[in-house]
């Protein structure tokens, strides 16, 4: 039973969410709005350093910001998820 449940888990599915354990999912509510009000600030930030430096802002500050929130929400996703194979 361990190894299937271990199988099922490396397949990638919504077990979790469709169980009624939401939990994981009220994390991801405040980090995609966090996301959506950094989105202008992510898009200067991808026009490059001195673009970004320029306008006033901080272009390491921004980097970390991203990396923070990306991170995390991956780790969400794999968390609730779980793997999900490259079928590229």
């Amino acid at each position: 039973n361990a190894v299937q449940s271990i199988a099922n888990w490396l397949n990638g599915n919504f077990a979790i969410i469709t169980s009624g354990r939401y939990e994981i999912l009220y994390l991801s509510i405040p980090l995609l709005a966090l996301t959506y009000l950094f989105a202008n600030h992510f898009t200067i930030v991808g026009m490059g350093k001195d673009f970004t430096n320029n306008l006033g802002l901080s272009y390491e500050k921004l980097i970390n910001i991203a990396l923070f929130i990306t991170a995390t929400i991956t780790a969400l996703v794999v968390v609730t998820v779980g793997t999900l194979p490259f079928l590229g």
